[in-house]
């Protein structure tokens, strides 16, 4: 958990002001109020055998992946393991290069990353391989279904929780994937 204590400096607002050396830091001073805007959010959830929520805001977002049920295709060997406990068994299968043995066990995922420009990097996440990478390549496709309430990434449905983007703001969100709204056709009574 140590690695996730230096997200202050990812999500500090702004450069934090240095005391002077003649001036001692007061604990007791009130910290200047954020000032309120409007925040830019877009809420989604997957709803297949994997369970996920995305959560999009001001530039960051997190991802959280529930478990699968531990299926091994093969008996690891986790004999050379230090202890018990799935974090001892998750480490000694990354130690000798079994990454698939290390994802089953794992299986849950929480990362939470950065959106710039078009690329979702992952900064922190419960995966460490994912973490500088890109969440979403550059092949992405995203299809936004507003009337079924759906936006579908690489042809799986996401339900929109909350969304305060126009469809204009959505392609520039996800500018590097192909992008596109589909027309969908209203039935006729």
């Amino acid at each position: 958990m140590e690695r996730w204590r230096k997200l202050d400096d990812v999500l500090r607002l702004g450069p934090m002001p240095e005391p002077s050396s003649n001036q001692k830091p007061n604990p007791s001073a009130k910290p200047k109020p954020i000032p309120k805007r409007y925040a830019r959010c877009l809420a989604l959830r997957r709803g297949t055998d994997r369970d996920a929520v995305l959560c999009i805001a001001d530039g960051h977002f997190g991802l959280a992946v529930d478990r699968t049920r531990l299926q091994y295709e093969r008996t690891p060997d986790l004999s050379g393991a230090k202890g018990g406990g799935m974090a001892n068994l998750v480490d000694h299968a990354l130690a000798i290069g079994d990454r698939g043995a290390a994802e089953e066990m794992l299986s849950i995922e929480g990362s939470y990353g950065t959106v710039n420009q078009g690329r979702f990097t992952v900064a922190r996440s419960t995966h460490p391989w994912k973490e500088g990478r890109e969440l979403f390549g550059p092949g992405t496709e995203v299809v936004v279904r507003r009337s079924s309430g759906i936006i579908e990434i690489n042809g799986e449905p996401w339900e929109i929780f909350e969304c305060n983007f126009c469809n204009r703001d959505l392609g520039r969100l996800f500018c590097r994937a192909r992008f596109r709204v589909a027309v969908e056709q209203r039935a006729k009574l």
